[in-house]
Formats: C-alpha cells, structure tokens, sequence
C-alpha cells in the first residue's frame, strides 16, 4: 500500500503505543491527525511529530458523535484511546475499564455514519478465558479460543477485557452486515521506550534504576509473559490496516515467553543491580500464563516479531535512564504502579 497522502486519525495518539504508531505512519508519508485527552497520554512523546501533525485535544467519553462523524470523514481511523493502566490499574478500577464500551461505541458510530474508510482497533489479550492461562497448561492463545460473545458472565480475564471483547464484536458486524471495513489486533504485553512505570517490563526497570533492595516482583515470579517491542506491534497495527478489511481479529504479539523473575533478573544485569528478591503475593498478578499463537496474522499479511526481547529490554533500559528523575521515580514509584502515568512531565522526565 502506497501511504503518500493518505488521511488517518489516531486516537490515542499521544500515548505509548499510539505515538509511535504516529511516528511511523508519518515515517510512510501518511497524513496524521491525532485525537488524544492527555489523561495519559503526553506531549513529550509527540516531540519529533509535533509540526507535522493535527493535534486535536478531545474527550472521546463526552465529545457527540456528529462532531466526531466530522473529523473521521475519508479517513482511516487507528482506535487506540482507552482507559487502560497495567495490571495494577485495570485490578483495581473495573468501573473505569467498563466504560470503555462508551468511547469505542462514540468512535464506531461516528466512523461507521461519519464515512470513514475503515477502523483499525486495538484489543487486548485480556479477552481470553482466565482457565486457558493456568500454571500447568502453558497454551498458546489462538483467536478461536475466544468466540462465545455472548456467555453470561463474559470468558474474559477481567472487566477491561469484557469491554474490549464487546468492541470487537460490534466492529465484526460492521464489516459483515454493513459492509463497513474493520479489523482488530489483540496486543500481547506491549513494551518499550515511553512506556510507563505501570506496566511490568517499565516497573522493572524502574526498581533497578532506584537500586531496590529487597526488590519486590508480584506473585511468585513464575508467572509466563511473552513481552513484544512496540515497533513489532505498530507495524502488525499497519500490516493489518493495509490487507484486512472483514473485521477479522488477530493476535499481535510475540511467542517468545519469558517468566517474570528471568525478566528482572536480565534488567537487573543490564544495570549492574545484584538485589535480594522477595515476592509479594498479594499483589495484581493476572494469569498465570499468557503467550499467544501469532500464526494467524503471520499467513494472513506476513508479519512476524522482529525483536528479540533481550535487545528490546537493552533499547528501553537505555531510554528510561537517560528520561527519567531518580529522585521523582525512588518518591513516587509505589503510587505510580497502580495509575495510569498521569505525573506532570516536568516531574517525572530529566530536567536539562
């Protein structure tokens, strides 16, 4: 696909994943206007797009649907706002996660009546059953292990998996009764640089880069995650926007499983940090095993992981020490486990 002038909206944009994903579209000569709240996204991850781009500030839970239908007409939409945090955050705000039935309902309605030319929409590997993820089964999630839309109550890991299961329903009848061209990635344990300190691979690090000792890893450490780079993840976004159209949902992520306690036990070399580690079973954990099958997406478009995950931890190490205050991560680190990376950017980035 020749993306040279081509219109897109990124909602989200201004977040982890969605500003790289900004990052490369423009990268493909592709016009880009990004819808983004700021609750958790941040202007300093758009730094080197910011002349390039259409910043539009907006709520996408309040803004109507006519104003919306507006700014996504001939254009392809990449829906990735959401109220989402890590593990520590989606445990503890089920309300909050639910809702997000509301945005992506605002965001397809508006695209579906609005004549947008599709929507790219990211799920989640939370809509798989939490019995497939157990300690002794070590499965690899395929797509058709999530199919029944409909049981009561829903198969999913937790409340922002329900959400995002209903999403994807609503984005499959678009495409198969109306026409409309739709297409979903479930991500799997997305890191890399401008990640916050509330998901796993970013808390890691940040315990080293404070030197944390006892260093503390929730659950017991065993737990199996198969971390995949954000690039990996924004070109499968794009591979999926350029050849599937039939609402089809996909896997995005790596197979490459790692436990826990082998993922900061590597960090912890690569910053020269030789702590004691305990482990605080209390705390969020989610499955035990989550690693998905990505063979779907691999026969359909072609795309496959590139980086390994021992050189992505070495990409995002080197990102976090040289952009973030030790002093602000050592005071604020247990608060910030548990939000959405919400700290004012003056606080939380280096001051030059």
């Amino acid at each position: 696909m020749n993306w040279h002038g081509v219109s897109t909206v990124v909602t989200g944009g201004a977040s982890f994943i969605g500003s790289h994903l900004t990052d490369a579209l423009l990268s493909l000569g592709a016009k880009v206007e990004v819808i983004d709240n700021l609750s958790s996204g941040r202007l300093e991850n758009l730094k080197d797009a910011r002349d390039r781009i259409d910043l539009r500030i907006l709520d996408l839970h309040s803004t109507s649907t006519s104003e919306l239908a507006k700014l996504f007409t001939g254009k392809l939409v990449f829906h990735l706002a959401a109220e989402h945090g890590g593990r520590g955050y989606v445990d503890t705000h089920p309300v909050e996660s639910m809702f997000n039935i509301q945005i992506d309902q605002n965001v397809f309605w508006a695209a579906w009546k609005g004549g947008a030319k599709k929507v790219i929409f990211t799920s989640s590997g939370c809509v798989y059953p939490p019995k497939l993820q157990r300690e002794q089964d070590h499965v690899k999630l395929r797509e058709a292990d999530q199919r029944w839309l409909y049981s009561n109550p829903l198969p999913t890991d937790n409340e922002y998996g329900n959400a995002k299961l209903l999403s994807e329903a609503i984005l499959k009848y678009l495409a198969e009764k109306h026409d409309f061209p739709t297409v979903s990635a479930r991500l799997f344990s997305v890191y890399g640089p401008r990640e916050v300190e509330n998901q796993s691979i970013i808390a890691f690090i940040a315990r080293a880069f404070i030197r944390q000792d006892p260093y503390v890893l929730w659950g017991d450490g065993s737990q199996l995650r198969n971390y995949t780079y954000v690039t990996d993840i924004v070109n499968g976004i794009i591979s999926l926007a350029e050849q599937v159209n039939d609402g089809s949902v996909f896997n995005v992520g790596s197979d490459e499983a790692v436990t826990v306690k082998e993922s900061a036990e590597l960090i912890c070399r690569l910053m020269s940090h030789e702590p004691k580690f305990i482990f605080d079973r209390s705390a969020p954990t989610g499955p035990h095993t989550r690693a998905c099958d990505y063979s779907a997406i691999k026969s359909r478009v072609g795309w496959q992981p590139k980086v390994s995950f021992d050189e992505g931890v070495r990409r995002t190490v080197d990102w976090y020490v040289k952009s973030r205050d030790v002093n602000y991560v050592r005071e604020n680190l247990d608060r910030l486990l548990y939000e959405r990376g919400v700290a004012p950017e003056k606080d939380l980035l280096v001051q030059n």
